[in-house]
């Protein structure tokens, strides 16, 4: 069902060109509340220092950090995708907030919050979809998208949705 490795090549503004082994099964990493909220505040910091005009993904990070304070019981769950270079590196593209439902037995991807240094050309979101999708069959029965879809309806569309 799922491609284990295969590499990707994007060329970044500065012509550096970075290639991704994609593994569904080892992109992301459950870290705590606090790992993820430190995380995030590092992304703000060098958005700050460096004067960038990243409003949408501030918003994004705003919502988190209010999702964190609300959810830190047992159910819920904080990932980390970060898929690694063919250079042995990672680094955080994405934070992923999810609970599990133990009567559905599924994993509920409620909000993503993306590293302002991601872009769709250096390496596509739908491996991080799969990479869900893997965590929710193998670790449950099922993941769902439902919150994702009526509050960051972005990343849901370019999911379940292709431009004809």
């Amino acid at each position: 069902m799922f491609s284990m490795y295969y590499v990707m090549s994007f060329t970044l503004n500065r012509g550096k060109q970075i290639n991704y082994r994609v593994d569904p099964s080892r992109d992301l990493e459950l870290v705590t509340s606090g790992e993820a909220s430190c995380i995030s505040k590092g992304w703000v910091d060098n958005i700050m220092e460096n004067q960038e005009p990243f409003d949408l993904v501030m918003n994004d990070i705003n919502r988190f950090e209010q999702y964190v304070q609300d959810h830190r019981g047992y159910k819920d769950m904080y990932f980390l995708w970060q898929p690694m270079t063919i250079t042995g590196n990672s680094t955080p593209l994405f934070i992923v907030c999810c609970d599990t439902d133990s009567i559905s037995n599924s994993l509920n991807v409620k909000c993503l919050i993306q590293s302002p240094w991601w872009t769709p050309e250096r390496i596509s979101s739908k491996h991080l979809k799969n990479a869900l999708d893997y965590k929710g069959v193998s670790s449950y029965k099922n993941t769902f998208y439902g919150e994702l879809k009526e509050h960051q309806p972005r990343y849901y569309m370019s999911w379940f949705f292709s431009c004809l």
